[in-house]
């Protein structure tokens, strides 16, 4: 019985794909914390939030697959997270914002600056 796995299906994908996906990832992680913020256990919502973090877990798979450096990609997940988090509390949430916090999203936009290969 063969694996399941196999590499000739994976298409090679560049680098703006990578970002792209990274992009995708932490809207699915933001609707799928909503979902999560908003439901129970047993509700509709809860359920959405489930397929959703399946569907991160897949993206990530394709960046993993196309070469991508753990570090990297999740170094620019957390951050874009950080950012967007913050971003649908305020507007959505009505969460307050500190100082503290606009500090943090500074530093999560120069983490992900910095965090760019140049080889």
């Amino acid at each position: 019985m063969g694996s399941i796995w196999r590499p000739d299906l994976v298409q090679p994908i560049g680098g703006g794909t990578v970002i792209l996906i990274i992009m995708i990832i932490v809207v699915c992680e933001m609707t799928a914390q909503s979902c999560i913020k908003q439901s129970d256990q047993q509700s509709v919502l809860f359920f959405i939030a489930i397929v959703l973090y399946a569907t991160i877990c897949y993206l990530l798979f394709l960046c993993y697959m196309n070469r991508g450096k753990l570090g990297q990609i999740n170094m620019m997940w957390s951050s874009v997270s950080i950012v967007s988090g913050v971003i649908v509390g305020y507007f959505i949430f009505g969460e307050s914002v500190s100082m503290n916090r606009m500090i943090a999203i500074a530093l999560a936009i120069g983490a992900v600056y910095f965090a760019q290969d140049t080889d």
